[in-house]
Formats: structure tokens, C-alpha cells, sequence
């Protein structure tokens, strides 16, 4: 039996008062997680009408996905300036590779091909010989590399020494100036599409 509201999913009553598909919500908006379970639905009710509380924050989704303020990039490892440079960069190569749709392994195997050490090592060889870097940046190059610990279990030390340069680079420059790191990715783009439309 289906009721009007639901405690442990907010959206259901979106759900059910629709009859059996979701309402547009905006993609900008969900309401803080912080709020009572009842706040979230009154507020899932007013949603028909376009009505929000007035205390109620809006974060676009690269406020939401930016580091808080207080961050200071300076003072970040070169391991943790990785660990954000890695997700960046992943998220950037399965974008660009998920359309047209692939089966699930073939995709999987081309985004591993491109985002393994090896290949992000490749990647640096090409930076440090096309891309102008700032002091600051090639600064974070070596932070990143000289972060890595030796480790007998690796293959290639010095791509893994790379790879993490390069991710710390690519964390520094989506902490500290998005305009930078979209103009770093756009670069990466097109050295990447030549090297596959050489294969």
C-alpha cells in the first residue's frame, strides 16, 4: 500500500503525487543534508509551486565538487594534491569516453589504458616539452613526484613517480584556478585525440 509521504526516502512523495514518475527537480538545488526529515519533505511538497525557503543555500555543482575555503593548497602534500588530481582526471577521461556507449569492459579497458601510470608518465614527457609552466607548477611537478614511496611490489617506479606528479598538478591547478586546469585539460584533450587517431 502506497501512502503521500515516506520517511526514509524525501523524493517518494514527489514520486507518488506525480503517479509513478519523478518531477523535474532542479539540478542546482537539494536541500542540505543537515535538515530534520520533515523539512526535507515540506519542502519536497512545495517543490510543485517553485517555492523555497529563504534559508536555503544554492551550490552549483562545481561549488559543490570545489575544495572548502579554508584549503590551502601550499600547505597539501604532494600525495594529497594527487588524491584530488586522481579523481579529476579520472573524471575527465571517462567522460570524454563514455559516448558513444561501449560495453561496460571495452570501456573499462580504455579508460585504465589511459589513466595507468604508463601512460600518464607519456603524458608528463609531452607537458614538460609543450606545455608552459609556471615556477609554482613545476614546483608541485616535483612535490608530486618526490612524494611517492619506493616500493619493491611496482613495475616502473619512475612512471608511478610521474603519474603522481602529474595528478598533483592536475589537483594544484583545480584547487587554485579552474580556469588554469580547464585550460590544462583542454590541452591534455588534444594530445590524447592525436595519439588515438595514430593507433
Amino acid at each position: 500500500m502506497m501512502t503521500s509521504q515516506c520517511d526514509s526516502f524525501p523524493l517518494a512523495s514527489a514520486f507518488i503525487k506525480s503517479k509513478g514518475s519523478f518531477q523535474q527537480l532542479d539540478p542546482v538545488y537539494f536541500p542540505c543534508a543537515h535538515k530534520s526529515k520533515e523539512t526535507l519533505l515540506k519542502s519536497g511538497e512545495n517543490s510543485d509551486n517553485g517555492d523555497e525557503s529563504e534559508d536555503s543555500p544554492k551550490k552549483s555543482l562545481i561549488e559543490l565538487l570545489s575544495p572548502i575555503d579554508s584549503c590551502r593548497p601550499d600547505q597539501m602534500s604532494g600525495t594529497n594534491l594527487a588524491y584530488i588530481g586522481d579523481v579529476v582526471f579520472e573524471l575527465f577521461v571517462r567522460s570524454r569516453h563514455v559516448w558513444p556507449t561501449k560495453r561496460t569492459s571495452d570501456l573499462q579497458n580504455t579508460v585504465v589504458s589511459l589513466v595507468r601510470a604508463e601512460h600518464q608518465s607519456y603524458l608528463l614527457r609531452q607537458i614538460k616539452e609543450s606545455f608552459p609552466l609556471t615556477e609554482r607548477e613545476n614546483q608541485v611537478l616535483m612535490r608530486g613526484r618526490n612524494s611517492v614511496t619506493k616500493s619493491k611490489n611496482r613495475r616502473n617506479p619512475a612512471a608511478y613517480q610521474d603519474s603522481t606528479a602529474l595528478e598533483a598538478l592536475v589537483g594544484y591547478m583545480y584547487i587554485v584556478d579552474t580556469t588554469r586546469c580547464q585550460e590544462f585539460l583542454l590541452w591534455l584533450e588534444n594530445v590524447i585525440d592525436k595519439q588515438e587517431s595514430d593507433i
